[in-house]
């Protein structure tokens, strides 16, 4: 479904948008080939600790929630980005599969989301102020100045949303972390209009469950 529901965006963009697409993808290629996606945390791989505030305001312990279950992690762009939200709404729907299944699951991006998103997902959307933990994970990358001239022109100023001086993103990433804070499952890409299947994250989380 959520597969679906991207190629829709993508189709769905607005007239004069064939410059930008086309612009956009010369970037993701050009990420491609400097596998920018290679210094990522992996799978099998221990992932950083952190500790992170939530909108709502409260602080998300990675090593107090792993103690509990499997935690999965979407590392986003922003609630500016509709590929983003149309992946966070969709997890929202599947929660409770994953809760019935022990997982916890949670959202991290640069710019702090709206309490009310929060409220309506059911998981937590942490904020990541300038990236220092997605740079732990190897996740950081920064929007080439044409790119950011493009945004700008779209109203998208990344370094007024991120309260930050750059135009660093992290890449999308989608993790399993089992209690021994290994990465059962890792996808990282360096196109974010694409987004694993939460499908396969859900089988991921039932097989560490029996397991346990």
């Amino acid at each position: 479904m959520l597969k679906e529901e991207l190629e829709q965006l993508v189709t769905c963009l607005p007239k004069g948008s064939s410059l930008i697409r086309r612009r956009i993808d010369e970037m993701i290629a050009d990420l491609d080939a400097r596998r920018v996606a290679a210094n990522a945390v992996a799978e099998g791989e221990i992932v950083p600790d952190f500790i992170l505030p939530s909108v709502g305001g409260d602080r998300f312990s990675l090593e107090a929630q792993t103690r509990r279950g499997p935690v999965v992690l979407i590392f986003y762009r922003g609630t500016w980005c509709p590929y983003c939200i149309e992946q966070l709404t969709d997890l929202g729907r599947l929660l409770p599969a994953f809760v019935q299944s022990g997982a916890t699951v949670a959202a991290i991006a640069p710019a702090a989301a709206v309490p009310a998103a929060e409220h309506l997902l059911g998981f937590p959307l942490l904020t990541d102020h300038g990236n220092r933990v997605a740079r732990l994970y190897g996740l950081t990358w920064r929007i080439p100045a044409d790119v950011a001239a493009l945004y700008r022109r779209r109203g998208i100023d990344l370094p007024a949303l991120n309260g930050t001086r750059d135009w660093q993103l992290p890449l999308a990433a989608s993790y399993v972390v089992d209690r021994g804070q290994v990465a059962r499952f890792a996808v990282v890409d360096v196109d974010y209009r694409a987004r694993v299947s939460l499908d396969t994250l859900l089988a991921v989380v039932r097989r560490l469950g029996d397991v346990a």
